[in-house]
């Protein structure tokens, strides 16, 4: 039986109620906020990275904890007090292989509330010290063999051709020289032989300080390992740059050179290819296409001044990046070129790595770049959508840590938060074609809510579905469908306010007629600018796309 309060008892109840959330301590504390950011997304054992960020409405003289993640714990390693205007430095030293997270906490205090920045990840190796000659690569040849292209899965397993030991006096097997743009600038490439024979020097690709890289690069055929195709990755051999499901992606790195005469060093395999930029002109219009031969080979591209002195090189193109090689008695200095703003990209497969090859240097992310200026941070995945994870098709699946997944999972979402971007685009997908409407609307939704959480203040631009037409695939139902999905993404635009843009291929018919340039059928561009698959742009494709992209990008007022 319950007893009943009384009117005088409910009214004390009340207003000792009301008073209590009056004075609560949590409703009257001062909210505040803290970023955090390091100097370098990768790191050497036994180096230091510089933590540096800012903690608002904080009095100078605030202790923060610089935190890093110890399992499902988070570590105390530093605590550093706040400088004038809220803001810290503090280096933390890199005691350990692997993937270190750091966070910034700050502890409630009297009036104020704590505060927790995003992670930021530090990726950390072992690596031996760069020595001329006898220990630059093609000194022994490593047990290893080659993976293929995401579109194929696993090659053959071949073993990787290696040099034999470089001397003074053996020619390169194959050679070419253009004169730059600028005539007082010599560039020559070729293959396999070292441009200086043992009198070499390289400075490799994990050197610390050295290159701006636009992902975080792994040593050589760590994919290849995690397949069970090779035993471990060969940082000797270079580095590859992977994300999600994708195989690998292609190089496109950044540095200063000051001397007279170096020569960046690459691996390639089949048709290759790569292009250079010296103070951010290309040295030759066309890319240097690399022989279809079997297997990897090393190869070069050397760059002679008239005159000491320092010049800016963006290189891309190819899947392995080795270093700068230069010869012993005239050395150089390598330095990471000025970081670029940074565009991050999710997506599907329209910004992997080129479908046709050649030419792999014209796929989306290099074009992207090329036309903007900016560093572009590609986090695609094949197959996969807002809906769509790729599941149905064993090709687009991935291995272990590079499983395929929406945008909206867990993992890509912790990648978009670790990666050091100045804004993102997010491509939408025609994956998601047999999606319900009602699932992809509220996955979308979702998508931009957490990227508003995990990114406060990241500017996010939203592009419509890939506006490709692909003969015998869809019907006037999928037809219909697409025109609803497109215009979810049309809305979400306008109602998020994180979202400072969208683009729509979709609807403005960027892409017309049905054919490619395999099929072509005489009417509409794709006929053109769709590639030998008949859905995926080919270069010429790439350079239309994503130069009407850039060209939207810019009237957003994106950039630097």
């Amino acid at each position: 039986m319950h007893r009943r309060l009384s009117a005088a008892v409910i009214g004390v109840l009340v207003a000792l109620l009301s008073s209590a959330l009056l004075v609560s301590p949590a409703a009257a504390a001062t909210a505040r906020t803290a970023t955090l950011t390091v100097s370098s997304s990768t790191a050497v054992v036994g180096s230091t990275v510089v933590l540096t960020g800012r903690v608002t409405r904080s009095p100078k003289g605030t202790r923060v904890r610089i935190q890093r993640a110890s399992g499902r714990r988070w570590v105390t390693v530093a605590t550093v007090r706040l400088r004038s205007a809220g803001r810290f430095t503090q280096r933390v030293a890199v005691d350990a292989a692997g993937k270190r997270r750091y966070r910034v906490h700050v502890p409630r205090t009297a009036g104020r509330r704590s505060a927790t920045s995003v992670t930021r990840t530090v990726a950390a190796m072992a690596v031996a010290p760069v020595v001329p000659s006898a220990a630059v690569p093609g000194s022994a040849a490593p047990s290893s063999v080659v993976p293929g292209t995401a579109a194929s899965g696993p090659a053959t397993a071949q073993p990787v051709q290696t040099p034999a030991a470089p001397t003074c006096s053996s020619p390169a097997a194959t050679t070419g020289t253009q004169q730059s743009s600028s005539t007082a600038v010599s560039v020559t490439y070729g293959k396999q032989d070292l441009p200086w024979g043992a009198e070499t020097c390289t400075i490799r690709w994990d050197t610390p300080g050295a290159f701006t890289h636009s992902m975080t690069p792994s040593p050589a055929y760590t994919l290849a390992a995690l397949m069970g195709v090779a035993d471990h990755g060969h940082p000797e051999i270079g580095a590859e740059y992977l994300s999600g499901n994708s195989t690998l992606r292609n190089a496109d790195v950044r540095f200063d050179v000051t001397g007279t005469s170096f020569a960046i060093r690459y691996v390639s395999s089949q048709a290759l290819e790569a292009m250079v930029w010296l103070d951010g002109r290309p040295v030759r219009s066309e890319p240097i296409v690399a022989t279809s031969d079997a297997g990897d080979e090393w190869r070069w591209v050397r760059v002679d001044l008239p005159t000491r002195r320092t010049v800016s090189v963006r290189f891309a193109g190819p899947l392995v990046f080795t270093g700068v090689d230069h010869r012993v008695g005239d050395p150089v200095t390598v330095t990471a070129g000025a970081t670029p703003f940074t565009l991050g990209v999710v997506s599907d497969s329209y910004y992997e790595q080129s479908f046709d090859m050649p030419p792999s240097v014209l796929s989306a992310a290099p074009t992207l770049s090329t036309l903007t200026g900016f560093r572009v941070w590609n986090m695609a995945e094949n197959g996969t959508g807002y809906v769509n994870d790729a599941s149905g098709s064993p090709s687009t699946r991935g291995i272990g840590s590079h499983a395929a997944s929406t945008f909206g999972s867990a993992q890509r979402l912790a990648g978009v938060t670790d990666a050091p971007i100045d804004a993102l685009i997010v491509n939408g997908s025609l994956n998601d074609h047999a999606a319900d409407p009602e699932e992809h609307r509220i996955a979308v939704d979702r998508f931009l809510d957490d990227i508003a959480r995990l990114r406060p203040g990241l500017p996010v631009v939203l592009i419509g579905l890939e506006p490709v037409s692909i003969e015998g695939l869809f019907t006037d139902v999928t037809d219909a469908r697409l025109e609803v999905l497109n215009d979810t993404l049309r809305r979400a635009a306008a109602s998020h306010a994180n979202v400072v843009g969208f683009i729509d291929p979709y609807a403005e018919n960027w892409l017309t007629g049905y054919g490619s340039t395999a099929h072509p059928t005489g009417e509409g561009n794709q006929d053109l600018y769709v590639g030998q698959d008949g859905a995926h742009l080919n270069g010429a494709g790439q350079a239309f796309y994503q130069g009407r992209v850039a060209a939207r990008l810019k009237q957003m007022g994106l950039g630097r």
